[in-house]
C-alpha cells in the first residue's frame, strides 16, 4: 500500500507541473485581463508571439466585446470498512480577490489499517469575484474549480464515540475555469483565426487539519473539520497565457461531513 500511496501522488503532482500550452506564447494574462475588461473598448489589442516549426512569428491577439505484500496489506483490505461520504464546506481566503469558497464532494473511503482511513473525492467549487477586485472588470461572475482530491484520516477515538476527533492531511489537484466578460480573438499556429470565451489554470491544494464526530449511529456517520491549507498555481493557462494573475494563498474551510458504511 507504501507503494500504491507514492505512485498516486507522483503521478497527480507531475500532472500539476505542467498546465497551460507554453508553445502558444500569448503574453502575460494580466494583459489579457485589462485588454478584456470594459475600460479597453478601443483599444483591444496585445502583442504577443508564437512558434510554428522552425519558424517563430510575432502576432497580435485582438479582444472583441462579448500496502503492499511487504506490509502484510491485500488488496480487500483497501476497501475494508468501505464508506461513502458527502461534504459540504465553506471557507474564507486570504486573498483579496475572492469572497471565499463553497463546494461540495462526493467521495469512497476506506479503512486501511486499524483508525486510518483513506479517501478519494471528486469535489466542485464556486467562488464569485469581489466587486472592488480588478478582475470583476474581466471576468464574467467568479470562478468555477474542479476537483480531484486525496485524504488520509488518522482517528484518535474508537468507532461510535461521542465527539470522537481524527487528524486529516491531504492534497487536490485543481482545474479552475472562468469566463471572459468580452471574448478574445487569437491566431492559432497556422494562422486561423480562434475565440477564446473562456480558460482554465491548473493548481495544487495542501491541506490538513482536525475533524470531530458529531453523530455516530449504526452505519452513518455526521461529523465536522477545520481544515487550512494553500492554493498553489501553474505557470501558464490552457490557452497559453503565462500566469502573472492568480498568485498562491492561504484558505481554511469548515466541513460537514456526511458518511454511510457499506
Amino acid at each position: 500500500m507504501k507503494n500504491f500511496c507514492i505512485i498516486l501522488i507522483v503521478a497527480l503532482l507531475a500532472g500539476c507541473a505542467g498546465g497551460g500550452d507554453v508553445s502558444k506564447k500569448r503574453g502575460k494574462l494580466s494583459e489579457g485581463m485589462k485588454k478584456a475588461s470594459k475600460e479597453n473598448e478601443k483599444d483591444r489589442r496585445v502583442h504577443t508571439s508564437y512558434n510554428r516549426e522552425n519558424n517563430d512569428s510575432d502576432i497580435f491577439v485582438s479582444f472583441h466585446d462579448e500496502d503492499d505484500d511487504e506490509g502484510g496489506i491485500v488488496l480487500s483490505d483497501i476497501f475494508d470498512r468501505s464508506r461513502f461520504v458527502t461534504r459540504f464546506s465553506t471557507g474564507l481566503t486570504k486573498n483579496n480577490d475572492f469572497y471565499g469558497f463553497q463546494d461540495f464532494s462526493l467521495g469512497l473511503s476506506g479503512e486501511i489499517f486499524r483508525r486510518n482511513y483513506w479517501s478519494l473525492f471528486l469535489e466542485a467549487e464556486y467562488s464569485p469575484v469581489q466587486e472592488t477586485s480588478q478582475l470583476n472588470a474581466s471576468i464574467e461572475n467568479g470562478v468555477t474549480i474542479l476537483k480531484v482530491g486525496f485524504q488520509w484520516d488518522i482517528h484518535t477515538t474508537g468507532d461510535y464515540s461521542f465527539l470522537g476527533n481524527y487528524f486529516l492531511w491531504g492534497f487536490d489537484i485543481d482545474f479552475m475555469s472562468w469566463k471572459y466578460k468580452n471574448p478574445i480573438i487569437a491566431w492559432d499556429d497556422y494562422g486561423n483565426e480562434e475565440t477564446i470565451s473562456e480558460d482554465w489554470l491548473q493548481g495544487l491544494e495542501i491541506f490538513t487539519g482536525i475533524g470531530f464526530t458529531i453523530m455516530n449511529p449504526y452505519k452513518i456517520q455526521l461529523g465536522a473539520e477545520v481544515v487550512p491549507g494553500i492554493i498553489l498555481w501553474g505557470w501558464n493557462t490552457y490557452e497559453g497565457f503565462e500566469n502573472d494573475v492568480f498568485d498562491p494563498f492561504l484558505f481554511i474551510k469548515l466541513r460537514l461531513v456526511l458518511n454511510f458504511d457499506f
